[in-house]
């Protein structure tokens, strides 16, 4: 008996997103290495964006896993709107200008991720 697999790769979309996460948690890293106090010892934003991201190229023809690239960063933006006071901060400049070009460099990381999220959870849908 034969056995087929069927291998496939991440759509465009979908390697948008994954290097949009992917720069996020670089530049959340950069953040606390530039000494942004507002992160915990271990910040989960960094360990979620890897899961994501790994769950994203391991199964890439996945809706759930299109729906997580989707979901992660809109939940992310969605959590900094109420969050405001602390990107405040960093976008004024007050806590410096390493934190300033890395919050616009944060906040730019997501809005690419968000939007590719949706655009490449429409196009694994539709595949189906």
């Amino acid at each position: 008996m034969e056995s087929t697999t069927q291998t496939t790769s991440l759509t465009r979309a979908s390697r948008i997103t994954v290097g949009a996460i992917t720069v996020f948690a670089v530049v959340v890293a950069a953040q606390i290495a530039g000494g942004a106090d507002n992160f915990p010892p271990i910040p989960p934003a960094i360990v979620l964006s890897v899961v994501v991201v790994g769950l994203m190229i391991w199964r890439p023809a996945s809706v759930w896993t299109a729906a997580l690239g989707a979901l992660w960063p809109t939940s992310l933006v969605v959590g900094a709107a109420f969050n405001t006071d602390v990107y405040l901060d960093w976008i004024s400049g007050r806590e410096g200008l390493y934190l300033k070009v890395a919050a616009h460099l944060h906040v730019l990381a997501l809005v690419v991720a968000m939007v590719a999220g949706v655009i490449a959870l429409r196009q694994v849908a539709r595949s189906r």
